[in-house]
């Protein structure tokens, strides 16, 4: 646009000023009508303080910890449920509606609900928040903000001892489970226990000190036992020596004395043997066997005693005596001897198992502190579990309280009055000015030189300036007339439609 075209735009619009007024009046009218006539929303409010818990969590450490912001979300969905939003309508709207209308009222009130968190205390707890809904009514925009700000504080109530009792449900069911293992591993442990009772490193230093102690009574028992068996030999040694003299008496076989002079060699040198080595010596044994053989060979004979009786009727019954009773010690001794040993193999087993019965019973009891740890960490966290809902059943936890119930607002939020006479404003300009706009573009008038030489290739030769004529000022008074007069009835109109509406 060129400035010759906005000069004669300016032109027109200067000459006929009216319009202006006009424009802007019936603007200013339309307007008031409009606010009016055109629907009004209002929107009321509550402010809601959130009281941090009453009891500091130094004492008791409360199990709701949730954000506060996806807390007041939740409890959003909560309130805009059917259940509550059938008795929200019933008792704020009192009407009766289909299911699809009372699913379009709903969503309609939810998509109306505002909640606006304003302060959150992260350190001590505790903030506020807003809540606000928007209605055509403001009697009813009031009424259900504060229906809905009762709802948030009971369900709130609600969302925290259901969140207790929620979390103590779970400790428990935690502690059970793990109270079932723990008492398995128990059972197991004595069983174990009990099975290998004195395999345990409790009764190491014990079964040491009993396989030392019966060590040393199988090496008692076997000193005693080669005492025995040396005056038991002693003692056959001399019933030998009573038989063979009783058997070899004057007038007998003088082969008889050749075999006694062998029998005492023989003796004495079991005895020298005896003497430097022990028992189990393989010369002691030898040479014992070679006697007994001997002495088998001559009871072959058939040699007697004087009046035809065996020689062992010359031998004095006192020594049989003491050999029986050394006999006997003998057999008694080595039964002593095989439970001594069988303590030892006893013992020995238990010393031999301990290392592995303790590692078997340090895993058992290591599976135990850990599962033991867990139930007392479990039971622990019940009791708080169980302390934090008895807080949020009797409310002294965190809690939800009024700050300012809504009052019907005095003031719609829409429309908006100062949109609506600058929309209205501008439509009534461009009402009467329009035309004026339209004259231009149709009939374009020159009023200089330089918007001649812009329509036309035509030299300009020569230009005559402006002569103020009586005509020309006649033109200006009636022109000014005419602009009073449109004006002063715009006005007139403007004032009737406005005194007719209000």
């Amino acid at each position: 646009m060129n400035k010759s075209l906005i000069f004669e735009i300016l032109e027109k619009i200067f000459k006929s000023w009216w319009t202006v007024v006009a424009g802007v009046t019936i603007g200013v009218a339309a307007a008031t009508v409009a606010l009016q006539y055109l629907p009004k929303t209002y929107e009321a409010g509550t402010t809601v303080l959130v009281i941090p818990p009453q009891i500091p969590e130094t004492l008791m450490q409360s199990t709701v910890t949730d954000d506060m912001s996806m807390r007041l979300r939740a409890l959003r969905e909560a309130v805009v449920g059917r259940k509550y939003m059938e008795q929200l309508v019933e008792e704020i709207y009192g009407v009766d509606l289909s299911d699809e209308e009372m699913d379009g009222l709903i969503r309609s009130i939810s998509g109306r609900m505002v909640v606006s968190l304003l302060r959150i205390d992260q350190r001590q707890g505790g903030g506020v928040f807003q809540l606000s809904f928007r209605d055509e009514d403001r009697n009813r925009a009031a009424s259900v903000v504060n229906r809905l700000t009762r709802l948030y504080i009971d369900q709130n109530i609600r969302f925290r001892t259901g969140q207790a009792e929620g979390t103590e449900e779970t400790f428990r069911k935690l502690k059970d489970e793990v109270e079932v293992d723990m008492r398995i591993l128990e059972v197991e442990i004595a069983d174990y226990r009990e099975k290998h009772l004195f395999e345990t490193q409790e009764h190491y230093n014990a079964n040491l000190q009993l396989l030392n102690s019966r060590q040393s009574d199988l090496d008692s028992n076997q000193g005693r036992q080669a005492q025995v068996e040396d005056d038991l030999e002693f003692l056959r040694t001399q019933k030998d020596q009573a038989d063979w003299t009783a058997s070899n008496s004057p007038g007998s076989d003088p082969a008889m004395d050749t075999r006694t002079v062998q029998l005492r060699r023989l003796q004495d040198e079991l005895k020298n043997l005896k003497a430097k080595y022990s028992v189990n010596h393989p010369d002691v044994i030898k040479k014992t066997e070679e006697l007994a053989a001997f002495l088998n060979s001559a009871s072959s004979t058939g040699a007697t005693g004087e009046d035809g009786e065996p020689p062992s009727a010359a031998v004095s019954p006192a020594l049989l005596a003491q050999i029986d009773a050394l006999e006997k010690e003998l057999v008694r001794m080595e039964e002593e001897e095989r439970r001594i040993r069988n303590d030892i193999a006893t013992y020995t087993r238990r010393i031999e198992n301990t290392p592995r019965v303790a590692q078997k019973l340090d895993g058992l009891d290591q599976r135990y502190e850990v599962v033991r740890g867990q139930y007392i960490d479990y039971r622990d966290k019940l009791e708080n579990a169980r302390a934090a809902k008895e807080i949020e059943e009797n409310q002294q936890g965190e809690r939800f309280e009024i700050i300012q119930e809504a009052s019907p607002p005095f003031k719609p939020i829409s429309p908006i009055p100062a949109m609506v006479y600058g929309v209205a404003v501008a439509a009534g300009l461009f009402l009467f000015i329009s035309p004026l706009l339209i004259r231009v573009f149709l009939s374009p008038l020159v009023y200089s030189e330089s918007s001649l030489k812009e329509k036309t290739d035509t030299p300009v030769l020569i230009s005559i300036p402006r002569i103020r004529t009586p005509e020309y000022d006649h033109e200006g008074r009636r022109l000014l007339i005419r602009n009073l007069a449109w004006s002063f009835m715009s006005i007139l109109v403007g004032a009737a439609v406005v005194v007719a509406v209000l």
